[in-house]
């Protein structure tokens, strides 16, 4: 809440000083000033917005990719309180959520590795995507679980890229995560 704040003031601000020394006219700048000031608030509603300059802002559909990971049993069930077991990347999603979302990404991809290793494929210089590839291709994991996994790791690698994350990728994270990981615990 208070990123969303600074940057509505900020952007607020810049584009009422452009326009006064512009001799109040409201130009270009002044206008992505005032559309970058209200995209804060907006940014739950959209998908994705391209501005004037080929500026495109992504928003993750983590909704989507939950609902098809859930249909074809990728996530288990939600988890009892007295099996719950807290994650390094849970811990940390207050204070970095940057680093939360890293943490999970590694979880999976240990989780690959841990699949491919049980089923006598070597991991040696393979990357997870490659993994994911070729566990779908020995049928070890289906073409829809590798497509949710393929579309989660994309999402998680942006977002740690991402000089700030959407809140809901790390509710995400910490609520969806760990059902994520039991699936992928069950076939080890």
């Amino acid at each position: 809440m208070l990123t969303r704040i600074l940057i509505s003031i900020l952007t607020l601000s810049l584009a009422v000083a452009n326009t006064l020394s512009a001799t109040i006219t409201i130009d270009a700048t002044s206008l992505v000033l005032i559309i970058i000031s209200i995209l804060p608030w907006i940014a739950p509603l959209l998908k994705s917005l391209e501005l004037p300059g080929g500026f495109k802002v992504q928003f993750r559909d983590i909704e989507r990719i939950t609902e098809r990971a859930e249909e074809i049993g990728l996530v288990s069930d939600p988890i009892p309180d007295d099996e719950l077991h807290e994650y390094s990347f849970q811990q940390v999603s207050t204070s970095d959520p940057a680093f939360a979302l890293a943490g999970l990404r590694i979880e999976i991809e240990s989780r690959i590795k841990k699949i491919a290793k049980s089923h006598g494929i070597g991991t040696e210089r393979q990357g997870v995507g490659r993994l994911i590839q070729i566990l779908k291709n020995t049928e070890i994991i289906g073409h829809q679980e590798s497509s949710v996994l393929l579309d989660l790791i994309v999402i998680l690698n942006n977002a740690v890229h991402a000089e700030s994350n959407d809140a809901r990728s790390t509710i995400w994270a910490i609520e969806i995560g760990p059902r994520l990981l039991k699936a992928l615990d069950a076939k080890i």
